[in-house]
């Protein structure tokens, strides 16, 4: 591309630098619209609202509030749900530590009982 902008524009240098800096800027500009134009339709596919507050530093500060389409009863569900399993799950280690701890008692020559527990 240099060389053939080099042949066209042979004694005007400012015009060059102006060509060439606009072709490279221009072709950074089109690979980070091609990098984050998917992030972009994903954002807005998600039912999300930014907001951008500049601070007193100067630095601007970025909010982002997501909208469910699922109303607060369904969530509130799915959340009792999620805590029921998470019970569930809780019991069925605390018998496996049980288990454990009752296989390690039957072995001979077994190290004492561990001193630490996982504590969830």
């Amino acid at each position: 591309m240099g060389v053939a902008i080099t042949f066209i524009l042979p004694d005007n240098p400012p015009v060059k630098y102006g060509l060439v800096s606009s072709f490279i800027i221009g072709g950074t500009t089109f690979t980070a619209f091609l990098l984050f134009l998917p992030k972009l339709r994903r954002l807005r596919s998600l039912n999300v609202q930014v907001d951008v507050t500049p601070t007193e530093a100067g630095v601007s500060k970025i909010t982002v509030t997501a909208f469910s389409q699922r109303s607060a009863a369904v969530l509130a569900i799915e959340l009792k749900i999620c805590k029921d399993r998470l019970r569930e799950c809780e019991t069925k280690l605390e018998a496996k530590n049980i288990l454990i701890a009752e296989l390690e008692a039957r072995v001979p020559g077994a190290p004492p009982d561990r001193e630490e527990e996982w504590v969830p």
